[in-house]
């Protein structure tokens, strides 16, 4: 992070004295005079959260390096203290040598000239101690046993202490967060030990970003409740009762702009094209839980296990390709979603997914996309028969399928699939079953596709979007109807090559 020096009339004094002025006032100006630090727009809504002291239970989360530790951690913390120096402060983490060396960090500030100009009266107690991990400011009760600020591991030495303010940075060691016997155990620690710790009126900062749904962030927000910062019921302490809920202030890597158009929370460091490299490489499961703070269950809400598989067996008799089509191409209009799944000879077919995709463009271009997709799907299993379908009775998704029969993709097969969220929910809650009971796979290894769908389906019917799970419930309900009223088909030719042809009783299909 590119630091920002003194503007030459900020070296006049009476320039100086206004932002020593603001610095007393607001947290981002004092960030910005003593630390030398620019203050962006997502530090000012961290900002704005912590300068307002009736928050007492705070959650702030953001992507990897995005100053989570310098603004809500080092530069609050500093700022606290010299507010009040008779405050008694915690700064935890998951490493008492981390949560150390942002001690030292914040103890050294305590002396720095840009410090002193702004809070000249606070003064070092180093003959009551001024180590690592605990040190004292002078202040009116000379008597005051406990230091001014403890610096400690979650699991460290905290139980003697009783604390005006924690700040929890970090609470998950990288190391050992993916088990969740670990992150049960981080829990139970900040709920049995911590948490005890807060005097009345006390105040709990939470920072860092997602690791999994029953994080310390994830469990903190589902015991005791939560609301966002825009939508504030004053629940976290601003009614003057004893806070119920957390406060939480989330910032995302990627948002959209007013036109709904994708772009990146902080464009000087992370531009757009660097995100989208960062997803690639980490899998958009990752990225979706620590840049976009959307962690996925390890079960799913709905879609719970997943059977994987090595390769395809050899008694394919079909393929399905499943399509959901999306009209426009913001950020804000759903996907154009498609899926290819090959099916095997059994009564009830045991389906295995192959491939699976998405995009987010006008039609004409989501089309041609579509288009090339299945003839690459029929290009690679040129013996066995594939076919298009599509939901029943919507519009799009007819029109989309004219236009590919016009490319000489033939749709053949058209499938009722009732609207609305909570039928689409109750559908996808009958379809699931298909994978617990390993009826329908998916691939041991995958690339990017394969994150993608995965978490869309985890988090479903919570996450965002869920046009590949329409392309799932597609074609789950195909084979659950059958031969049933609901689905309309054309007649596909047959092709020949010592493969069982699609239109055999056997596989499920009629030569209408």
């Amino acid at each position: 992070m590119t630091q920002i020096a003194l503007p030459p009339a900020a070296e006049k004094p009476a320039e100086v004295y206004a932002r020593i002025h603001n610095a007393r006032k607001n947290l981002s100006d004092f960030g910005e005079f003593v630390f030398g630090w620019p203050c962006m727009t997502h530090h000012r809504r961290w900002c704005d959260a912590l300068d307002d002291p009736r928050i007492l239970r705070l959650i702030i989360q953001g992507p990897p390096s995005s100053a989570k530790t310098t603004w809500p951690g080092v530069i609050y913390t500093a700022r606290q203290l010299g507010e009040d120096p008779s405050r008694h402060m915690a700064y935890l983490s998951y490493g008492q040598e981390v949560a150390e060396s942002r001690s030292v960090a914040i103890r050294d500030t305590m002396i720095s000239p840009e410090f002193r100009y702004v809070y000249p009266t606070v003064r070092p107690n180093k003959s009551a101690g001024w180590g690592e991990g605990a040190w004292y400011l002078q202040r009116g009760n000379p008597g005051d046993p406990d230091p001014t600020l403890r610096a400690a591991s979650l699991f460290g030495g905290v139980l003697a202490y009783h604390y005006d303010e924690i700040v929890l940075d970090d609470a998950h060691d990288p190391e050992d967060v993916l088990s969740k016997l670990q992150r049960i155990r981080t829990w139970v620690r900040v709920k049995r030990v911590l948490l005890p710790r807060l005097r009345p009126h006390a105040r709990m900062v939470v920072t860092g970003f997602r690791w999994a749904e029953d994080d310390v962030p994830g469990m903190l927000m589902a015991e005791h409740g939560f609301h966002h910062d825009t939508e504030c019921n004053g629940k976290c302490g601003i009614n003057g009762e004893e806070p119920e809920e957390w406060h939480l202030v989330q910032t995302e890597a990627i948002t959209q702009d007013g036109e709904g158009n994708e772009k990146s929370y902080w464009p000087e460091e992370w531009p757009l094209t660097k995100l989208k490299r960062i997803e690639k490489e980490i899998g958009a499961s990752v990225f979706a839980c620590q840049y976009q703070q959307q962690p996925a269950p390890a079960e799913g809400h709905i879609f719970k296990w997943f059977t994987r598989y090595k390769e395809l067996p050899r008694d394919i008799v079909g393929i399905i390709v499943a399509l959901d089509t999306a009209y426009t191409d913001t950020e804000k209009s759903d996907y154009s979603a498609w899926a290819a799944w090959a099916y095997d000879s059994k009564k009830k077919p045991f389906k295995f997914l192959i491939e699976a995709g998405r995009t987010r463009e006008e039609m004409p271009e989501a089309e041609k996309k579509i288009g090339m997709f299945v003839e690459k799907i029929k290009k690679e299993y040129s013996r066995t028969p594939v076919r298009v379908i599509i939901r029943k009775s919507v519009a799009i998704d007819r029109i989309a399928a004219q236009h590919l029969r016009r490319m000489g993709i033939n749709v053949t097969t058209e499938v009722k699939i009732p609207g609305g969220d909570k039928a689409k929910g109750d559908l996808a809650r009958l379809v699931a079953p298909e994978f617990e009971s390993a009826r329908a796979r998916i691939p041991e290894d995958g690339p990017f596709w394969l994150g993608v769908w995965l978490h869309e389906h985890k988090l479903h019917d919570r996450g965002a979007y869920d046009d590949e799970v329409e392309t799932t419930i597609i074609t789950m309900r195909y084979f659950e109807l059958g031969t049933a009223v609901g689905v309309s088909r054309t007649p596909m030719k047959q092709t020949s090559g010592g493969r069982t042809p699609v239109s055999t009783p056997q596989s499920g299909f009629s030569n209408g």
